[in-house]
């Protein structure tokens, strides 16, 4: 039971670990979109960020595929501990 208990919690951390990679990006998006909102000279980074519409558009996009893998992470990280404590327990 406990090789069962170890593949599990070994399966879980790759899973926690490929979400967070995907979300490192993410959050890469939303601060360069909140520079480009908040930012009194946006400008000066990249002309790109001239135009406040593609601002937001990093923010939107940047929020949505963070807040995409926030759920995951969180029901992973409630299952691993759980597993922990099941296997401390014994």
């Amino acid at each position: 039971m406990n090789n069962e208990t170890d593949d599990e919690l070994n399966n879980i951390n790759k899973r926690i670990r490929t979400a967070t990679l995907i979300s490192a990006p993410a959050n890469i998006l939303v601060g360069l979109g909140l520079f480009g909102t908040l930012s009194p000279d946006p400008g000066g980074l990249h002309s790109f960020f001239d135009t406040p519409t593609n601002s937001y558009a990093l923010l939107l996009i940047g929020g949505v595929i963070a807040l995409s893998q926030t759920v995951p992470l969180i029901k992973l990280s409630l299952k691993r501990q759980a597993l922990l404590q099941t296997q401390n327990g014994e």
